[in-house]
């Protein structure tokens, strides 16, 4: 089947499907949410700055005027001093030659890959000597690609969320998640079916946890002042700099205002650990894990050292082994045993310092994906930022695993795991740019539950971002400033 036909079935089947849509009204006023909120104009992003306690976060509950007279908007509007610089990695639409040559073989031109792949069947015990090559452009049925074009026309017509996490669209009597189409259309990956206990993971945010968050935020102490001989600095260490970073809309007071910082990651990766430990569970597996993002940092930190001389690295006796034995983090402890109860890890890794993406390991296949949400043009400095954050994880997950999990489970074998960086046709991009945490993270909860990414775009990503700190602060709030308020 030729490109062309592709092209004609995907048009046809598209203008198909949206004609069922089409019998939806088309008046789509702006969440009223039984009339109690006001409508909203547009999803288009508000150009006034918001702080956290500011009334047009606090003060506009739906329904409701809370009158609040206080605001944190000074602070906010403060040189915040910090420094964390973009990397200039989307510039020059350039050729990737020496990169990957170096590191995965000899390429010709890569300059739009689908993804780079390291083949674990043709790693030998000498990495210099491996031989590794480019995966087809793609692993993706011709069927399968019709379907996937008439998902995503169903998900970005009917996930539209404000700011504030609210829907745009009103649909009378919408299909039963994951059903997004009359016709039993479902917006499930290839070949996963759903939990009994699935839900929507782009859904509007709830109008309950709405109203808990801005009461809590409203509620927290404020911020004691910098010195005098030193700028203020944005720190998830204080409680409302926590929950600002998350939610303030843009414009921001300063370029990397909203990005955010491991503890965010690490917050949002606990409710999703919370979550697996339901019964039913909602995610596709039982046998699936999250990653806590410090330990990631842990590993590629201890690669370093297990490069330069292997004996200085252990995993028997310490948290590697409490790890895989499902007794980290020790605030969301799960007790799953890597190969005996869990097959999938999934978590975010931040790359270049200054980057996150999601990944996603498969223990029995041995591989390593890797979802970027800026994959920009490839660089040299783009691919090779990449390389040296997901090279350690290849070769330090064979060694421990061969030390740490039954012979009887997993044959010993130091090969090293497969990766790849999946391309941006299968991956939504941040544009607009600095989402990149949130991106990955969603990423991670789509994976895990089984369904596509459609629907994660800039347009509803400020409203994920406050659906996402009133989930945590659900959840737990943000553990690591509990702990230390406790002690």
């Amino acid at each position: 089947m030729d490109q062309k036909t592709i092209d004609d079935m995907v048009k046809d089947l598209v203008e198909e499907r949206l004609k069922v849509l089409g019998k939806i009204s088309e008046n789509y006023d702006n969440l009223s949410n039984g009339g109690e909120e006001e409508s909203l104009p547009s999803p288009q992003q508000n150009t006034q700055q918001k702080s956290v306690n500011s009334p047009a976060l606090v003060g506009e509950t739906p329904g409701k005027d809370t009158g609040v007279k206080r605001t944190l908007a000074e602070e906010f509007d403060k040189d915040t001093g910090v420094k964390r610089t973009l990397v200039e990695e989307f510039g020059k639409d350039t050729e990737v030659k020496s990169t990957l040559a170096e590191e995965f073989g000899s390429v010709a031109k890569v300059t739009d890959l689908d993804f780079v792949y390291v083949s674990p069947s043709k790693a030998t015990k000498n990495d210099k000597d491996a031989k590794n090559e480019l995966a087809p452009e793609s692993d993706v049925e011709n069927q399968e690609v019709v379907r996937s074009a008439v998902v995503k026309e169903y998900r970005e017509k009917r996930v539209q969320l404000s700011p504030k996490g609210f829907a745009l669209t009103i649909v009378s009597s919408p299909p039963v998640f994951p059903y997004i189409g009359e016709d039993g259309t479902t917006c499930m990956r290839k070949n996963v079916k759903p939990s009994s206990a699935i839900y929507d993971p782009l859904a509007p945010i709830d109008l309950m946890l709405f109203e808990k968050l801005m009461q809590h935020i409203k509620g927290i102490p404020p911020k004691p002042p910098a010195p005098a001989d030193k700028p203020a600095v944005l720190s998830p260490d204080h409680e409302s700099d926590f929950y600002s970073i998350l939610i303030h809309e843009r414009p921001w007071p300063e370029k990397e205002y909203g990005w955010v910082f491991d503890k965010h990651v690490g917050a949002y990766i606990n409710v999703l650990i919370k979550r697996s430990m339901r019964n039913p569970t909602p995610f596709w597996s039982k046998r699936i894990v999250f990653i806590d993002v410090w330990v990631l940092s842990f590993w590629i930190h201890d690669c370093k050292q297990f490069k330069i001389k292997s004996s200085m690295i252990t995993f028997k006796g310490n948290g590697y082994e409490d790890l895989i034995n499902g007794k980290l983090p020790l605030e969301c402890q799960t007790n799953f045993k890597w190969y005996e109860d869990v097959d999938h890890l999934y978590g975010c890794l931040q790359t270049g310092g200054n980057h996150w993406v999601t990944v996603h390991v498969d223990l029995k296949k041995e591989k390593i994906d890797c979802y970027d949400p800026i994959f920009g043009h490839a660089t040299p400095e783009s691919e090779q930022r990449i390389l040296d954050s997901f090279k350690p994880l290849t070769l330090i997950f064979p060694v421990m695993l061969s030390e740490l999990i039954p012979a009887n489970l997993r044959s010993p074998s130091k090969k090293k795991f497969a990766f790849r960086r999946r391309s941006k046709r299968y991956t939504p991009q941040n544009t607009q740019i600095a989402d990149c945490g949130v991106y990955s993270l969603k990423f991670v909860e789509c994976l895990a539950l089984g369904v596509t990414f459609d629907g994660i775009n800039d347009n509803n990503i400020q409203g994920l971002r406050v659906k996402m700190a009133a989930e945590i602060l659900d959840e737990g709030g943000n553990n690591e400033m509990n702990n230390l308020l406790v002690n």
